[in-house]
């Protein structure tokens, strides 16, 4: 899997059609891809590119080892809390803390569990693709409201 650069932003307040401009870099373990924003684009003031003080990248990480279920033991079990293969995508970005020059890397964790053997049954890759579907499409309708929430506190 790879990112397609630039990328386009979601909308966000004071942001006006922002783009993020990926590089390749190398990934923190073997089982993942990382990029870090090498240039801006659109209307982003104050927003700064990857540095060393103020990263900006992104990580998209699988499983080092995949879980799976035998048909017989699914079959013998009948609905069991299945073992699940947990995936990653990590955005860093660093910004300033106080006037002083103190800096901090802020997160934001995706993770996405999927049920072992899920994807192979009848049915189960439309279940996994509906379930992505709406969390884009929650994303994107909330995008504004989370930095909102940060800025802010309240829900």
């Amino acid at each position: 899997m790879d990112i397609t650069s630039p990328v386009t932003g979601m909308a966000q307040p004071d942001l006006t059609s922002p783009t993020y401009t990926l590089a390749a870099d190398t990934a923190p373990n073997p089982n993942g891809k990382q990029w870090y924003v090498s240039a801006l684009g659109g209307t982003q003031s104050g927003v700064t590119t990857h540095s060393l003080s103020f990263p900006f990248t992104v990580s998209i990480f699988r499983p080092s080892t995949f879980k799976t279920l035998s048909q017989g033991i699914m079959a013998m079990l009948g609905l069991v809390d299945a073992p699940r293969n947990v995936y990653k995508i990590i955005v860093r970005k660093g910004s300033s803390i106080n006037n002083l020059g103190g800096s901090a890397v802020n997160l934001l964790r995706i993770e996405y569990e999927i049920a072992a053997n899920a994807p192979d049954m009848a049915n189960g890759p439309e279940q996994i693709q509906a379930m992505f579907s709406l969390a884009g499409g929650v994303l994107v309708q909330l995008a504004p409201g989370f930095s909102n929430q940060v800025k802010s506190g309240s829900l």
